[in-house]
């Protein structure tokens, strides 16, 4: 949403070509490179639990753009990904999907909003097959210049994740406010809060590696609505590791900022914090700092 918001948002509804034929104008290459460092990748509440990790992606999106009208369009994009992780190699990640997306603008002034409605389907193929899953993601949001610095934008959005396993098998529904401020001409400062309903899970270990078991998990075990080993941190650490799944509400605050680097290029870094309440008190916090490299061809 990051290269939507500085790139292509200006100029995306005022195409000049009106037929259907495949124009290389209204082809797009994008792709990005980048590096996140997680201080709670297991998503546990005990800090025993909490394993920091590192990984570095790469996507690459091929997005065609079609004008409808003056005032609005559709696009079409395929795109691939692969993640890899320093800590727990076996939550490598390799992802296909393809996605749809319709804008509208009610008039051409300078502060009408932008409306976009897109959904996306993904393969997300993970080192332990439990994980493996296939995910649908739908949004819809609004989005308006206030001034020639400040944008904002409202939404919602749900996702479903049909995975291999019971647990990892989650739906949610999100709403998100965000706001942009563009200042020294190029750059680029954004915040986005989000409030989220519905499946989270978590891994907890439910024996030590001296053979002790962890007589504290009762809550976890009691709040969960599905439960079963963990084979990726099974396969990584020792002990026995459970993967748990809650219902709760999760509140996510992002910040950051986006640098162009020449015509085509910007830089982005950014952190979040998501805190995370669940049933019967359950609960955990993470936080996140992310880096990434943009390039448009």
């Amino acid at each position: 949403m990051k290269f939507f918001r500085n790139w292509l948002l200006p100029g995306l509804l005022f195409a000049n070509s009106q037929v259907w034929a495949i124009d290389l104008h209204d082809i797009q290459l994008n792709a990005d490179i980048t590096v996140n460092y997680d201080d709670n990748q297991s998503r546990a509440e005990r800090q025993r639990d909490q394993v920091e990790d590192v990984s570095a992606s790469i996507q690459a999106s091929l997005s065609w753009f079609r004008q409808l009208s003056p005032r609005s369009l559709i696009a079409l994009s395929g795109f691939a990904e692969g993640e890899r992780f320093d800590q727990v190699d076996l939550l490598d990640r390799n992802t296909l999907g393809a996605g749809a997306a319709f804008r509208w603008q009610p008039d051409s002034s300078f502060s009408s909003p932008l409306i976009e409605w897109n959904v996306s389907l993904q393969d997300d193929d993970i080192g332990v097959d439990q994980r493996d899953s296939t995910v649908l993601k739908t949004q819809l949001f609004i989005t308006r210049r206030f001034t020639d610095r400040i944008t904002m934008s409202v939404g919602a959005e749900y996702r479903h994740a049909d995975a291999e396993s019971v647990v990892f098998d989650v739906e949610n529904r999100r709403f998100f406010w965000n706001f942009d401020y563009f200042f020294a001409r190029k750059y680029a400062a954004y915040f986005t809060y989000s409030h989220l309903r519905g499946d989270v899970f978590s891994s907890a270990q439910r024996i030590f590696c001296n053979g002790a078991f962890a007589t504290d998990i009762l809550p976890l075990i009691n709040a969960s609505t599905a439960i079963e080993p963990d084979d990726a941190y099974n396969g990584t650490f020792c002990g026995e590791w459970i993967a748990y799944r809650l219902d709760a509400r999760t509140n996510t605050f992002l910040a950051g900022v986006n640098m162009p680097v020449g015509k085509s290029m910007s830089f982005d870094v950014s952190v979040m914090r998501a805190e995370v309440e669940a049933d019967l008190g359950n609960h955990y916090e993470r936080n996140m700092v992310r880096a990434s490299l943009l390039k448009r061809f």
